[in-house]
């Protein structure tokens, strides 16, 4: 059971993504802080765009009833909280699209993550596309948008 008190973190896609895929470099990662996550070290939430996304992964050696199956049992995790892109979420998502311009391939998704963490009141946003970082990098939003990391190892450090 989630901690009450455990700061809560939105999950980009491709958290889930690479702990799917089990072969890229931050894999091992990406697991591990979704396990964090089952133990209760941090709250976790994703948009529920994050499946949509997470479908057109493509695992060629998988069939794709196996891929089905292994996404559902991703996605549906009692300790995982799904925000869903409505209205409110979308405005903001537009706000922020506006103010955090960036680069000229900007994904519009970004800041949908970026806006489901301001309202379920999320500390950070996971993700492994370092432009969605440096997009986002002294963002005025009280939002931190970083690489994931590991609750447990934070706290060894103090």
């Amino acid at each position: 059971m989630a901690n009450r008190e455990a700061p809560i973190v939105c999950l980009d896609t491709n958290v889930f993504i690479s702990a799917l895929r089990g072969n890229e470099k931050e894999s091992k990662l990406c697991q591990d802080v979704l396990l964090e996550a089952r133990d209760g070290v941090f709250r976790a939430v994703t948009s529920t765009l994050g499946v949509v996304e997470t479908v057109h992964v493509s695992k060629e050696e998988v069939a794709d009833e196996d891929l089905k199956e292994m996404i559902k049992n991703l996605y549906t995790q009692p300790w995982l909280t799904f925000w869903n892109l409505d209205f409110p979420i979308a405005t903001e998502s537009n706000r922020l699209y506006r103010q955090y311009r960036g680069g000229k391939k900007n994904s519009p998704h970004d800041t949908i993550y970026v806006a489901t963490a301001m309202v379920c009141r999320a500390s950070y946003v996971f993700t492994l596309d370092q432009a969605f970082i440096r997009r986002f990098d002294s963002n005025q939003e009280n939002i931190s948008v970083v690489l994931p990391f590991l609750f447990t190892q934070q706290m060894k450090l103090f």
